[in-house]
């Protein structure tokens, strides 16, 4: 149940991560070297990845970042970006895979637990100005595998100042190696003796592709509200794996945020 609990809250601290990242109302914007934040909310996801039932956790959020550049949160890791002229912008720092329990779902039972992993991320971003780019790259380096995921994303984000909001709106699709797939919707033979799902051997491709929405309130300069709805879907392989109950997935909860 803790270990349900701290991931939740490490995947919300990415989440509002990532929308304060896109950028900040004039009115919220803090002062000095340093952004802090802190925040707390409720986070709807499922129990695991390719669940059909989901959690609802009441959960808190922090990140905290120096000189636009150095940062640390519990999900985005610890790591450096560096902006370049022109809208170009790359980030590299270390990351963590949270794994899966087999408790989390039915189907999952005799496949074993994955452990907790931990990696490296780097990525690179591009503003085009009515649109931004970006590619990411997360791989693990210790624990249950030492495969990794590539993300493509495209994004527009406009300030809507009748609503004091800002709203971003991404589309994104996921190409996952071999090994992150075999370890995540794979059953080898001791797995399937133990949990009586046939033999099923993936190779890496592309995972899923999705679309997601984030709506960032201003309140007052220190205080935001943050909405989120995120939506994917399963392709290829992954589809029929024997541990997929569903090839649809979402995410999403709203929260509110002090900042620093």
């Amino acid at each position: 149940m803790a270990a349900k609990i701290l991931t939740t809250s490490l995947l919300s601290s990415v989440i509002i991560s990532l929308a304060f990242s896109q950028g900040r109302p004039p009115e919220a914007q803090p002062q000095g070297n340093w952004k802090t934040q802190f925040g707390i909310g409720t986070m709807v996801k499922p129990k695991y990845e390719g669940s059909s039932n989901y959690d609802v956790w009441p959960i808190p959020f922090f990140d905290f970042e120096y000189k636009d550049s150095f940062y640390i949160s519990p999900y985005r890791g610890i790591g450096y970006k560096y902006d370049f002229v022109g809208g170009l912008s790359a980030n590299v720092g270390l990351g963590f895979d949270f794994g899966r329990d087999e408790e989390d779902g039915d189907l999952l039972a005799g496949m074993g637990d994955i452990d907790f992993s931990g990696g490296v991320k780097i990525g690179v971003e591009y503003d085009f100005g009515a649109l931004q780019g970006g590619l990411s790259l997360s791989k693990a380096v210790t624990g249950a595998h030492d495969g990794y995921e590539a993300e493509a994303t495209l994004g527009k984000s406009w300030f809507v100042r009748s609503w004091k909001s800002l709203v971003r709106v991404n589309l994104k699709a996921t190409f996952s190696s071999e090994e992150y797939m075999q370890t995540y919707f794979g059953v080898d033979a001791l797995q399937s003796q133990n949990s009586g799902h046939p033999v099923y051997l993936l190779d890496g491709g592309l995972k899923d592709v999705g679309l997601s929405t984030m709506i960032v309130r201003t309140i007052n300069p220190q205080w935001s509200l943050l909405a989120l709805v995120n939506y994917s879907k399963f392709v290829g392989d992954v589809v029929d794996s024997p541990v997929v109950e569903s090839d649809h997935q979402f995410f999403g909860g709203i929260f509110a945020v002090r900042s620093f």
